[in-house]
């Protein structure tokens, strides 16, 4: 349930920040459409619908958070691995994915981070996804 001590009152920057619509109405999120739920939980391909709107999040979203009023800024990162600059976060690509062809190797260097939930398998099913949706219809330039 919401935070007895913050009301939205008529607030609705998470509502129209999702790129989504997971977010549907005050207080409730339809995790089917979740970016965190489809790169994370999901185990199955990400929707070409849904991927055309992650906005080349490969892993999670943060995007209510962030445009949340309530919320403080975030945290410095606990796990500097994770930081974009080493790799993980918006710069994550195939490449680097590829760069590790086990899933016993992908856990050797992120087992102990969040990207462990969806491994290696998942991750690639998400940079796939994203890519999906970047690319030109066959014929077009």
């Amino acid at each position: 349930p919401p935070a007895p001590e913050h009301s939205c009152g008529s607030c609705r920057r998470c509502i129209e920040a999702c790129p989504t619509g997971a977010i549907d109405a005050p207080y409730r999120l339809d995790s089917r459409r979740c970016i965190s739920y489809l790169t994370i939980e999901q185990r199955d391909a990400i929707a070409p619908e849904l991927a055309a709107n992650m906005r080349g999040w490969a892993f999670g979203c943060d995007i209510c958070q962030e445009v949340c009023p309530y919320n403080e800024k975030p945290l410095a990162r606990l796990l500097p691995e994770l930081a974009a600059s080493e790799g993980a976060g918006p710069w994550l690509t195939q490449a680097m994915l590829e760069a590790t062809p086990t899933g016993k190797a992908f856990g050797r260097q992120w087992d102990h981070t969040p990207l462990a939930r969806p491994g290696l398998k998942g991750m690639r099913r998400n940079l796939q996804a994203l890519a999906s949706v970047h690319e030109p219809e066959a014929g077009s330039p």
